[in-house]
């Protein structure tokens, strides 16, 4: 077969184009909120400064929480029951919790049938399948995919994940504990969802254990194991411990001749903003969160500020269209209680949450009154005994911290953190607040950090709107930063992404493969390139480029499919079946796939695999 020759394998190169032409966009998972350019305030000029060194990096002098237990065993005993002691886990060394011998399967109705969900526990690991049966077709198909790693503490729920060469990737199953069974992951929407390719990116992972295997130059890539200590352990609040360990033998072994300093961190002991700090690193996931310049999600210690890893935006109260909050949101909320703005910085996470253990339901009433006791014990509540206990159990914060709409979605919360003396009845969303970046003590960056966070973030605005006038004042904003940032590959990609956006192709190219000239692998200009070529490209430069970024991420269905396309095009129809093949692997529900080996194989004169392709092509197209 000729490539300029007329085939269906041409026509089905178009719809994969069709199927494609979102790419994959959902690269960057960015928690934006669509607003107009006006609502977005850049708060100043640009400054012509550069940028200050860079420190170095951060310490990695962990020794393992298990290594604190010897000293702290009562505190280490009660942390067990604490749902920061049981964050993450590999499968294998996770707390049993789930029910893997009833019940181990349920049925979501989608636009192409009944689709199962089975989970499989077996000597080899644990498994999660997703199958589809027809009446006349029999077995569509049973993906098998294995599970690696869990994720949440079991409070509320447990999701799973899949280690795919060197990435991440969610599982559409979680065991939620409320209900004792398994559903759906959230956010996964039946018959409309990732599958087994929603991306685990380092972001996501750091707040979930203690340390993870991270590649500066590919900080979302991992070896295995990627977790390398599960949970939220004792040095993730106290910072690395091997300082701390060899002061104390020697202050032992050779009191007189101490070399080392004591480097442990207690963050009670911390100015206001570097205690709080060590708890907003993960409970604080504002509107947007950028990594300073030369700055990773993982590099924040105990002892820094917040502020000193990320630019934060935020925008009111960040509450849901449900009037529910997210987790994240309480940083935001308390620090505009009266709690926080009186009290000269005394007040904070600590003065009510022991980070140590947390309060049985039975405990919890009593156990938080005596924490406000411990400020308002001179003035108590004007409303009599009789009165608080026939409203609210005399709970304080059953009145002051009423519960709203609780999603079963993580990092939703129900309480209101904002601590009010008379509550709103219910929390009107938020939808006309200026974006503007955190500043906990009106501390401000340096203006290059500031302005490279303001371009990047505008830049990931523009992108999920298409909007060619916010892309051209964020493209204003990078390209007054980008000589004062030398390296900084994320500031050379979305300036590409805005040049796109303005229709300049040729420019966004030449900024993409800048980058990779110093970092040849880099995942995000190989995405961008990919995406160029599918959009503007013949076959061979569509096909280079894919096979480009699939030697940095085979885990996707999409390129696989489309680089499936592109051979068959150019009359490679071995390679045609071969990628094919491994996009269904990935997601068997691709009737575009089905389709390219149907056409494939009736041109290698296999009649019958050609046939039972087509079928499940037509099947896959349309409802039973």
């Amino acid at each position: 077969m000729s490539s300029r020759s007329p085939s269906i394998i041409a026509a089905i190169v178009l719809g994969a184009i069709v199927f494609l032409a979102g790419g994959l966009g959902a690269w960057h998972v960015w928690q934006a909120v669509r607003r107009p350019v006006q609502l977005l305030n850049t708060e100043r000029q640009v400054e012509q400064t550069k940028l200050p060194a860079t420190s170095s990096s951060p310490s990695q002098n962990y020794v393992g929480a298990t290594a604190c237990r010897a000293c702290h065993q009562s505190i280490w005993d009660r942390y067990q029951s604490h749902p920061m002691a049981n964050s993450s886990a590999i499968v294998s060394h996770a707390t049993p919790l789930e029910d893997f011998d009833h019940n181990s399967s349920f049925v979501v109705s989608t636009h192409v049938g009944d689709v199962e969900y089975r989970v499989e526990k077996t000597l080899e690991g644990v498994f999660h399948h997703e199958s589809l049966t027809d009446a006349e077709l029999g077995s569509i198909y049973d993906q098998r995919v294995r599970v690696d790693y869990v994720i949440g503490s079991g409070r509320h729920g447990r999701s799973y994940v899949s280690e795919q060469g060197d990435c991440l990737f969610m599982s559409p199953i979680t065991w939620y504990s409320g209900e004792s069974n398994w559903g759906l992951s959230p956010n996964y929407r039946p018959g409309n969802n990732p599958r087994f390719e929603r991306r685990i990116v380092l972001a996501c992972l750091v707040c979930h254990a203690e340390r993870v295997s991270v590649d500066r130059d590919a900080p979302n890539h991992f070896s295995s194991p990627a977790i390398q200590e599960g949970r939220i352990g004792c040095e993730s609040c106290h910072g690395p411990g091997a300082g701390h360990v060899e002061f104390h033998q020697q202050r032992v072994q050779t009191p007189q001749q101490l070399t080392v300093s004591d480097s442990i961190v207690n963050p009670a002991k911390l100015d206001p903003v570097r205690r709080e700090s060590v708890c907003w690193q993960c409970h604080f996931a504002a509107e947007e969160r950028i990594p300073r310049f030369e700055k990773l999600d993982s590099d924040f210690r105990a002892g820094d500020r917040f502020d000193d890893i990320w630019v934060a935006f935020v925008r009111g109260l960040r509450l849901g269209e449900d009037g529910s909050m997210r987790v994240a949101s309480h940083v935001e909320q308390t620090q505009v209680s009266v709690c926080s703005q009186r009290s000269g910085g005394r007040f904070g996470c600590l003065s009510c949450h022991d980070p140590h253990s947390v309060p049985s339901e039975t405990e919890r009433e009593t156990f938080y009154r005596a924490k406000c006791m411990n400020c308002h014990s001179d003035r108590g509540c004007t409303l009599s005994l009789s009165e608080r206990t026939r409203q609210n159990s005399d709970s304080c914060i059953g009145c002051h911290m009423p519960s709203h709409k609780l999603s079963r979605i993580p990092h939703t919360s129900s309480t209101d953190h904002r601590i009010l003396r008379h509550p709103e009845p219910e929390l009107p969303p938020k939808h006309d607040q200026l974006l503007t970046i955190f500043r906990p003590d009106d501390r401000k960056l340096p203006p290059v950090e500031e302005d490279r966070a303001w371009g990047l973030v505008l830049a990931k605005f523009a992108y999920l709107q298409q909007d060619v006038e916010i892309a051209r004042v964020a493209k204003d904003k990078l390209s007054a930063v980008q000589p004062r940032v030398p390296g900084d590959n994320r500031v050379l990609e979305w300036l590409g992404v805005c040049e796109e956006l303005l229709h300049r192709p040729e420019v966004s190219r030449d900024y993409w493969l800048q980058i990779l000239k110093s970092a040849p692998k880099d995942e995000g200009a190989l995405h961008r390139l990919a995406e160029l070529s599918i959009t503007q490209g013949q076959p061979l430069q569509i096909k280079q480029a894919l096979t480009s970024y699939l030697n940095v991420n085979r885990w996707q269905s999409s390129y696989q499919l489309r680089l499936a396309a592109a051979s068959g095009h150019l009359g490679q129809l071995d390679e045609a079946a071969r990628y094919a093949v491994e996009a269904l692997r990935i997601n068997p529900t691709l009737a575009t796939a089905h389709q390219i080996l149907a056409e494939v194989y009736r041109r290698q004169g296999m009649a019958e695999h050609a046939r039972r392709h087509q079928q499940v092509s037509k099947r896959l197209e349309s409802a039973p």
